[in-house]
């Protein structure tokens, strides 16, 4: 092994080192998400506004799901929307966007469907 292959091979790790995305990193080592409780979307107050500060897709025992990070808790949203919100969900960031929960809709099933909007926040 070369003098030259080594010194090519720890500048390529030095270089990768310096590409990494330390907040990143550190935000997940930190479990900086961590500390927001889950609530259940049917949980949530009918008709209030809660801001979204980040949405992502999440891998869940059921599948693929959107987690919506909202100013104190978490909610996951059914799986109905995943398909539409994963395109979408780069624009769900620092409170420009609220989701408002409406209820439930009985839709002869064994459980009820659960209804919200989305709705873009004015301020």
């Amino acid at each position: 092994m070369s003098l030259h292959f080594l010194f090519d091979f720890k500048t390529e790790v030095f270089k990768n080192l310096v590409d990494m995305d330390l907040q990143k990193i550190n935000e997940i080592c930190l479990a900086e998400e961590a500390f927001s409780p889950i609530v259940k979307l049917q949980d949530l107050t009918i008709n209030e506004k809660y801001l979204i500060y980040k949405a992502k897709l999440t891998k869940t025992n059921y599948g693929s799901s959107i987690l919506l990070n909202l100013k104190d808790k978490v909610v996951f949203l059914p799986q109905r929307v995943t398909d539409l919100f994963v395109p979408n969900l780069g624009y769900f960031v620092e409170g420009k966007y609220a989701l408002i929960y409406k209820g439930t809709k009985d839709v002869k099933k064994p459980l009820p469907m659960l209804l919200f909007e989305i709705s873009l926040n004015p301020a």
